[in-house]
């Protein structure tokens, strides 16, 4: 017959104190938890950029397109003005993207301050997109005074090549 045999383990644990001359008792190992958000959260935000990236080529894309085809159509109709019109309210899109972006922008990277970094991002955000769109005008300005003092000066030069004018040299006028 087999014999039964018992093993008792007692363990006890006294505080540490003066006198005391027990070592530590080692806890027991905490299963370790293994957090990859990080990770996870890498792999989403380029999954983002890329989608996002994708979508602007693609929304990019069809625009150009769109534009292709209407400025051949003004083209072959030889309609000015609504050519004149298309180009003024596809500038006053874009303006207005532009500045809803900026201004969003603005919201967003001032809001780490509370309420008042808001604001203070969003002024910002105004004024330098007006400060750029105001520079914009002024290189368009001075690139149209350019070329008219250009054009003038290669007629002037046509003119005398040609013998229609010669600075009042030799005329009876």
């Amino acid at each position: 017959m087999a014999s039964s045999r018992s093993i008792n383990i007692v363990i006890t644990l006294k505080e540490k104190g003066a006198g005391s001359s027990t070592p530590d008792v080692p806890k027991p190992d905490t299963p370790v938890v293994v957090d990859d958000t990080q990770k996870k959260n890498t792999i989403k935000s380029w999954q983002t950029l890329v989608f996002s990236q994708a979508f602007n080529d693609i929304k990019e894309q069809i625009k150009d397109v769109g534009l292709y085809s209407l400025n051949r159509y003004f083209d072959l109709t030889e309609d000015y003005m609504n050519e004149n019109t298309l180009r003024n309210t596809t500038t006053a899109i874009k303006k207005t993207i532009s500045f809803g972006t900026a201004i969003y922008t603005g919201f967003k990277l001032g809001s780490t301050g509370g309420a008042w970094g808001s604001f203070v991002g969003v002024s910002v955000a105004t004024a330098t997109w007006l400060v750029n769109d105001s520079i914009g005008k002024m290189k368009k300005w001075q690139t149209a005074r350019l070329n008219q003092s250009n054009a003038n000066y290669e007629t002037g030069f046509a003119q005398v090549r040609a013998g229609l004018i010669d600075g009042s040299r030799g005329t009876m006028n």
